[in-house]
């Protein structure tokens, strides 16, 4: 199982490719490949190729883009293998980049820093929510490739791997707080089923027919119609509605939770 996120560089190339090939964390540098450039010259080739793109306006330099693997699934070289394979696919050989694979967490992962501008057609790497879902598609199509993992489709923004790992413990304030709404969406329920009672429906039916030589006048005085039946269904029960419920109240004595804390939450439940 692999995660990925992407982010710019606005600043500076060289800093970025230093970071990433640092030989502490790649190995002793034994786990760094490129294509199209080579560590040392990134910034020069990167420049070179940012000077003939049309897209002058985009103050995008480069793109970091980091894919994280389970602890234990694959080894450090494996792991190098997909992400060549990934920035392959991603960036169909238009586009400079360097790989590295850092080895010095207990999680293996890559760090491809590729070019924002293509070689080929001076076109700017466009990043949207488009872009990033065809690299987790792609991400995901290399990890069942190579008998990985695979994470179930689920929220769609980029995590970190710390907060995905802390999402999948429950111990992230984010999967904290979906406990408690959930949770408080089922005492709301309970409350509605056990505790608010619908008094039951009485029905009257009156049929009939239109009199004769009816006019203006017999129908604004509810005169025109000759009526044959009334029929009226009555309950013993039955009483007028006058119980008023407050489900917030009742709800807050439940839960740690202020009345406005709770309103705001149904709020949002309600948008959703």
């Amino acid at each position: 199982m692999a995660i990925t996120r992407i982010h710019p560089v606005k600043a500076t190339v060289q800093k970025t490719i230093k970071y990433i090939c640092n030989p502490s964390k790649t190995n002793g540098e034994l786990l760094i490949s490129s294509y199209a450039t080579s560590p040392k010259t990134a910034q020069y080739d990167f420049k070179y190729a940012l000077s003939k793109s049309k897209g002058n306006s985009d103050p995008n330099l480069a793109y970091h883009l980091i894919q994280s693997f389970a602890p234990g699934e694959v080894s450090y070289e494996e792991a190098h293998r997909i992400g060549i394979e990934l920035a392959d696919k991603l960036l169909e050989g238009k586009y400079s980049y360097v790989i590295a694979t850092h080895v010095d967490h207990n999680h293996v992962h890559n760090h491809i820093c590729f070019c924002a501008a293509d070689n080929i057609d001076h076109n700017k790497y466009h990043d949207c929510t488009k872009s990033y879902y065809h690299i987790r598609e792609l991400n995901d199509q290399l990890c069942k490739e190579h008998n990985l993992s695979v994470i179930t489709p689920g929220p769609t923004k980029a995590k970190k791997y710390n907060e995905w790992l802390a999402d999948k413990n429950g111990t992230s304030w984010k999967a904290q707080l979906r406990n408690d709404i959930d949770e408080l969406i089922k005492k709301a329920i309970l409350k509605l089923d056990n505790e608010l009672k619908i008094t039951k429906m009485k029905v009257r039916v009156t049929t009939g027919g239109q009199k004769d030589g009816m006019n203006m006048n017999m129908l604004m005085e509810d005169k025109a119609l000759e009526v044959e039946e009334i029929k009226v269904e009555v309950y013993d029960d039955y009483t007028p509605v006058t119980t008023k419920y407050d489900l917030i109240g009742s709800i807050a004595k439940d839960t740690s939770l202020t009345r406005k804390t709770i309103i705001k939450i149904l709020l949002t439940m309600h948008r959703l």
